[in-house]
């Protein structure tokens, strides 16, 4: 292996991390120490990495070695990674991630779910208007920015693994339109009205929406 290989990466998207760790595997069984210190990623990291792969069917448990855990790259994640390999030659970032929305491995963690005052109020209204906000929460977390721009949307797929606010727009015929806002370190997101300013609300004014507190919106959408 190529000593050069092992050198720190800095303000990669998460799909080049994830392009890193099944390199390392394609080239043997390895375990979670090697991708750690390959792909540059602190030991949570990389776990949580190793369990997305594993769910998505791009790396699978190869027993042990010296007893400790190893994993093997899948004929899916070898394919996974041709793609990758093949999109960064022929496009720039932002196109590589549009094409690879679809996958689970570029899911994006939102954190907590916040609701405005104005969204929680037509949320109890009406259901329907609560399947639009699970609707467009699922396509904020895959990576679907709406209806914003596209350069807000280049901006969006540049950002997705740095520690930068994401912004999402979405529209539903008989709805008002609603943004959808992730936080830089990715602890909470917040769904809002357009001509709502939250960032001048205390929080405690967050309406309870069906009985949940508003930070708990996504067990709400669940049973609704």
């Amino acid at each position: 292996m190529d000593a050069d290989k092992w050198q720190p990466k800095h303000n990669r998207s998460r799909i080049e991390i994830i392009a890193d760790i099944l390199r390392l595997l394609r080239l043997g069984n390895t375990g979670k120490t090697q991708i750690t210190y390959y792909a540059s990623l602190k030991q949570g990291q990389a776990s949580k990495y190793i369990d997305k792969l594993i769910e998505a069917e791009l790396l699978e448990n190869a027993g042990e070695e010296m007893g400790l855990p190893s994993y093997r790259i899948t004929k899916k994640g070898l394919a996974i990674l041709s793609l990758i390999e093949t999109l960064k030659e022929m496009l720039p970032a932002d196109e590589q991630t549009e094409i690879l929305h679809g996958s689970k491995i570029v899911e994006i963690n939102l954190g907590r779910i916040l609701i405005s005052k104005g969204v929680a109020e037509l949320a109890r209204e009406n259901k329907k208007f609560t399947a639009f906000l699970k609707e467009s929460l699922d396509r904020h977390r895959k990576g679907d920015w709406g209806e914003m721009s596209d350069e807000v949307r280049r901006l969006n797929n540049l950002n997705l693994g740095i520690n930068t606010r994401l912004f999402s727009s979405y529209e539903s015929k008989g709805f008002p339109e609603i943004w959808i806002t992730t936080e830089p370190d990715r602890s909470f997101s917040t769904i809002m009205l357009p001509d709502e300013d939250v960032t001048m609300e205390p929080r405690e004014q967050f309406s309870e929406l069906e009985g949940a507190k508003a930070g708990e919106i996504e067990e709400t959408l669940e049973s609704s």
